[in-house]
């Protein structure tokens, strides 16, 4: 049985994180239940037609974005008078604290935060070896979230913050250039 879902307890998953380091200096988001994860990348060819041949020949033409879906559950510790307490839990301002950081990541980021180009805050997101063998994770743009609010189990009565929150991530992959395959041919 994994680690994360033995009987009403969450164990936190050292290497299932998220980490936002324009947002929360260098702090990591890490999971304590395994999240839902799809990871597609598709490729566009041409077909090229050869004399005498009965199908043509696919020339690589190009490449989408790689899109990794990243689906959690996030748990409150506990609900006072609730039969239902998950130890390891999250408080509720830690939860909501994350929300708001996820909602921020699909604007532009800067100090000031009045610079019209601005880069997206970049992420890093690991989970295992699922996404990559890199040790620091991969670096990904978010493009999508959806908060949704389970209104079928108890809630704290302070913020309205249901026992669980789940969240859809969408992320787009970027690569620093010098990453890319090929790479070194143009440095070199």
């Amino acid at each position: 049985m994994p680690k994360a879902t033995e009987s009403n307890v969450l164990t936190k998953l050292e290497n299932c994180y998220i980490m936002i380091p324009q947002l929360l200096n260098q702090e990591k988001i890490y999971m304590n239940n395994l999240p839902e994860i799809s990871d597609t990348k598709s490729a566009n060819y041409a077909d090229e037609i050869g004399m005498g041949r009965s199908t043509p020949f696919k020339t690589y033409v190009g490449s989408e974005n790689r899109t990794i879906t990243w689906k959690v559950n996030f748990f409150l510790e506990s609900i006072s008078g609730q039969g239902n307490q998950i130890s390891n839990g999250l408080t509720a301002e830690d939860i909501l604290r994350y929300i708001r950081c996820f909602e921020a990541c699909v604007y532009p980021f800067t100090e000031e935060r009045s610079v019209p180009y601005s880069p997206p805050p970049v992420c890093k997101l690991k989970c295992g070896l699922l996404l990559s063998e890199l040790d620091e994770g991969i670096s990904a743009v978010m493009k999508q979230y959806q908060v949704s609010y389970d209104t079928t189990v108890p809630w704290e009565s302070k913020t309205y913050l249901p026992y669980k929150v789940t969240i859809d991530l969408t992320f787009d992959v970027v690569y620093d250039q010098t990453e890319l395959p090929g790479a070194e041919l143009i440095l070199g």
